[in-house]
């Protein structure tokens, strides 16, 4: 959150679902076994798992806070690769950040994508590679 307050000059709600002062009460062992017994099942498809962590991963990411995956590079891509258009034109470069950087019914999505705002987010991003929250955002692992 300091991040969205000193750097970005915001403050974000959405986020709020992240952070929490305690970890998930998860049986991790379960979710492992019930993960390789999918796996195994025959399938005329290919079952797989997003984000595809390891057995370890899967541990350290339910038993820790800031998580930092060893299989994926630890920086977000999603400013440069995707952008989220809400129900009230909101332009977001992030789905959990409730950051618009303008509104497709006022400007075209060209000026959105290439204003100060959007690009300062992706500056920001590139600086930092990910902001601690972020190791629990599915997106971090999608690209």
């Amino acid at each position: 959150m300091k991040y969205l307050k000193d750097i970005l000059k915001l403050k974000s709600h959405d986020w709020s679902g992240f952070i929490r002062n305690q970890l998930p009460n998860i049986d991790v062992d379960c979710l492992i076994a019930q993960i390789q017994k999918l796996q195994k099942l025959p399938s005329a498809l290919d079952i797989s798992f997003y984000p595809n962590f390891t057995q370890e991963e899967i541990r350290r990411y339910y038993a820790e806070f800031e998580f930092k995956p060893s299989s994926y590079p630890p920086r977000c891509l999603s400013p440069w690769m995707t952008v989220y258009i809400f129900p009230d034109g909101s332009v977001r470069p992030c789905e959990e950040l409730d950051f618009s950087c303008g509104n497709i019914k006022e400007n075209s999505f060209r000026e959105i994508w290439n204003n100060d705002s959007f690009r300062n987010f992706r500056k920001t991003v590139k600086q930092l590679k990910i902001f601690p929250v972020c190791s629990k955002c599915t997106e971090l692992y999608r690209f």
